[in-house]
């Protein structure tokens, strides 16, 4: 899929023209600058790489093993250390950068090349894994008899402050929910509650359908029958969780995945399911996934 993004990207550049919406099962919404550019952030995501802008005054796009590192005004360079030759510099686009389409594809091979000289990973036989239930906190575990859980959703709160109880008022204020917090999990930032603090809410512990993933058009409901929401809060339009949250994450979905036998490919965000940006763009999808054991 993301492949299929890119060489969409590297065509509409071509072409000097803007993406449309993108279907429901597409993260975020491609974006194209003036000219024939690729946005390196629409790059670094069809290449499963995490964007890491003007730190230092470069822009390195990156998940290890893979490195891309570029230097404004410099028409070089760097995948996993070697130098790469561009028709030009990148250029500035809104809070990010943007390349040509012929230098995206150029990178889009040096870095095809590197992955595939690659020797295959080792196989090694698995050791038994300890009982699913040994690191399950007890203040975790459902008060009803548990449901068969399939999936977990990711969510950010789209607020800069909160809390499990804020959003629950928000749910049964505005939205009219009888049963209020329509996430199962929260996880604080430090503002309304600890940061990295997580938060059991009511619809877990009763083991009740969610209500943070409601799909136009799917009359299963099956993203709130049967998986998990968790919602951290923050705008990750704007800013990434903090270390703590990131922490906390990683601990609580090891840890559902284990106990429920969730396959690492069920562990989405809200935007891959629906039509929206959630949990943001700059939430860091690639440390989640090096960090899912």
């Amino acid at each position: 899929m993301r492949r299929q993004l890119l060489s969409l990207l590297l065509v509409l550049a071509a072409a000097g023209c803007r993406t449309t919406q993108p279907p429901a099962t597409q993260e975020r919404q491609a974006t194209l600058a003036p000219s024939g550019f690729v946005g390196l952030r629409d790059f670094a995501f069809a290449m499963d790489l995490d964007y890491r802008g003007d730190r230092a005054g470069f822009v390195e796009l990156s998940y290890p093993p893979d490195s891309v590192v570029l230097v404004p005004g410099e028409t070089t360079a760097r995948v996993n250390g070697r130098p790469v030759s561009m028709d030009r510099p990148m250029i500035r686009m809104g809070d990010g950068y943007a390349l040509s389409g012929r230098d995206a594809a150029k990178l889009e091979g040096a870095l095809g090349d590197a992955r595939r000289s690659r020797p295959a990973p080792v196989v090694r036989t698995p050791v038994p894994a300890p009982s699913k239930r040994v690191d399950f906190p007890a203040a975790w575990v459902p008060r009803a008899a548990e449901r068969r859980w399939g999936w977990i959703i990711v969510h950010h709160s789209d607020a800069f402050a909160g809390n499990a109880a804020s959003i629950d008022r928000f749910h049964r204020s505005t939205k009219g929910w009888e049963n209020g917090l329509g996430y199962d999990f929260v996880i604080g930032n430090g503002s309304q509650s600890g940061d990295g603090e997580i938060e059991v809410g009511p619809r877990w512990r009763d083991q009740l359908t969610g209500a943070h993933t409601k799909v136009e058009g799917d009359a299963t409901n099956r993203w709130n029958e049967t998986g998990i929401g968790i919602c951290l809060v923050g705008n990750f339009m704007s800013e990434r969780p903090t270390s703590r949250q990131m922490d906390a994450l990683v601990r609580l979905v090891n840890a559902l995945r284990e106990r429920y036998e969730i396959p690492a490919d069920r562990v989405l965000g809200h935007g891959k399911v629906d039509r929206t940006d959630c949990p943001g763009t700059w939430f860091p999808w690639a440390e989640l996934r090096r960090r899912m054991r």
